[in-house]
């Protein structure tokens, strides 16, 4: 008993726990001995929260101090979100949605990253979540389904649908058509519509058909391919997640002694752009 008890008891004292060995929940500042100097500094505090969520071991850990970074919640979240893009992060595309909590960018950096096999699936996920930069989602989703060849009856079928962003369904089929020589414009009334006035641009510009190859977006270039059942996903690669209070899955930048006070405001997003890296 007594050695047992004492190792119970060395547990206890690693601290960082979800809850104390009593049952009561240990403090913030607690957890996150780093940021304690600037408690009762909610700028300061927030942005050291943020700055240290990438190592917080479970989705419970963000749901519990993510909200205390005040104003440093969505860069929180996304931080977290970051490092566990990776198929062996062991964390469902699902979960990665919910922590991104309403956060298009958050959003949409994951799906992109972790494409439906899907197509239509992989428009529905952009509507549900893209939030502004919906069209741009769906555009890489369409972009992704014209790389991998569709046949006639395969551009048939999702011209006929009406999956709410015919400028990219249009634009597409259109190159299907025209580049490719496969399929044609009829369809869906503003599919097709949309097809048709863009089959007349390449008719009279050909060399602007588009390329039939991926380029990673820019926000998740250090990651490699797209992981996924989509078009270029496959490779598991990359860190496994840290631990609260820094390590391999925690954000960049973040030495001894960081002085948050330095960044007096969370990072304000151009529309329609994804910011960079947490």
């Amino acid at each position: 008993m007594i050695a047992g008890g004492a190792a119970y008891w060395r547990v206890c004292a690693l601290g960082l726990l979800l809850v104390a060995c009593g049952g009561d929940r240990v403090p913030a500042d607690a957890r996150l001995p780093t940021c304690a100097p600037y408690k009762g500094m909610d700028n300061a505090w927030g942005y050291c929260v943020y700055k240290l969520a990438g190592g917080f071991p479970t989705r419970q850990d963000v749901e519990d101090l993510c909200p205390q970074s005040g104003a440093w919640e969505d860069q929180c979240r996304h931080a977290w979100v970051a490092g566990r893009m990776q198929p062996n992060s062991g964390v469902s595309t699902e979960d990665l949605l919910a922590v991104c909590a309403g956060n298009a960018d958050c959003a949409f950096e994951l799906i992109d990253f972790r494409p439906e096999a899907e197509v239509t699936d992989q428009i529905a996920r952009c509507r549900e979540y893209a939030g502004r930069h919906g069209e741009d989602c769906v555009g890489h989703a369409v972009q992704r389904w014209w790389i991998q060849d569709p046949d006639a009856d395969e551009v048939a079928r999702i011209q006929a649908l009406d999956l709410g962003f015919p400028r990219q369904v249009g634009f597409f089929v259109a190159a299907s058509t025209f580049c490719a020589g496969v399929g044609s414009c009829a369809g869906f009334l503003e599919n097709q519509r949309i097809c048709e006035t863009q089959l007349e641009v390449f008719r009279r510009r050909p060399e602007t058909c588009p390329q039939k190859t991926w380029a990673v977006m820019e926000h998740n270039q250090d990651r490699g391919a797209p992981q996924g059942p989509g078009p270029n996903g496959g490779g598991v690669h990359g860190p496994a997640p840290g631990t609260v209070g820094g390590g391999p899955g925690a954000a960049p930048g973040d030495p001894p002694g960081l002085a948050p006070q330095d960044k007096p405001t969370p990072p304000r997003h151009v529309p329609g752009t994804i910011p960079p890296s947490p």
